[in-house]
């Protein structure tokens, strides 16, 4: 089983209360936080100028193709 919690004080909570006895042997995994999904604002004024399904590079290297060719 898993179960998700965090460290306070020193210590390891559950976020959800779990019927564990005292003495029940448990083991501790830290997990990486996930990365940041906040954008330089340089960055965000741009999201959303492509629709999701364009194939970015390829439009790209027929660009520079037809640009140098």
């Amino acid at each position: 089983m898993t179960y998700k919690g965090h460290i306070a004080n020193g210590t390891v909570v559950l976020d959800e209360p779990m019927p564990l006895q005292d003495g029940t042997v448990v083991r501790v995994e830290v997990v990486a936080e996930a990365a940041s999904t906040v954008l330089h604002p340089d960055i965000e004024r741009f999201t959303g100028v492509l629709p999701a399904d364009v194939a970015v590079r390829e439009v790209y290297v027929d660009g520079m193709l037809k640009k140098h060719s």
